[in-house]
């Protein structure tokens, strides 16, 4: 089930991938909601 549970994570990681390219773009003109977006990433990555 270790095995299961680290697959999970990974694709839980992924998923916060595609959020993150997807409100880069949106946000563009709001530096500030992409910072706090990369810092919440970086933070949830380590």
């Amino acid at each position: 089930m270790s095995g299961f549970k680290k697959y999970i994570a990974s694709m839980h990681i992924l998923l916060f991938c595609l959020v993150f390219m997807i409100s880069d773009r949106f946000f563009y003109q709001r530096a500030e909601a992409v910072q706090d977006t990369r810092r919440y990433l970086d933070s949830a990555t380590c």
